[in-house]
């Protein structure tokens, strides 16, 4: 969903990433498990809604899901727009 390969969502600048995973080719489910077991190496955290998703590097990253769109889906009240009357 976002685009993006297994190694580009780790930390290349954290020193578990250096010891541990650097220099090391793995297959797909080689980066899952690398993932599943080091959640603390992804860069940022990874925002999904409804079948979108983001890495939210910076906080107005999460805008990019456009949950408040005139879509199909129906909007949780807590993240509709408000409205003043």
């Amino acid at each position: 969903m976002l685009g993006l390969k297994p190694k580009d969502l780790l930390d290349k600048s954290n020193p578990e990433y250096q010891a541990k995973v650097r220099g090391n080719t793995f297959t797909m489910s080689g980066w899952l498990e690398v993932l599943c077991n080091n959640p603390h190496l992804l860069k940022a955290p990874i925002a999904v809604y409804h079948n979108k998703a983001v890495l939210c590097q910076k906080p107005t990253d999460i805008l990019k899901l456009d949950v408040n769109s005139r879509s199909s889906f129906k909007v949780p009240p807590h993240l509709r727009p408000r409205t003043i009357d």
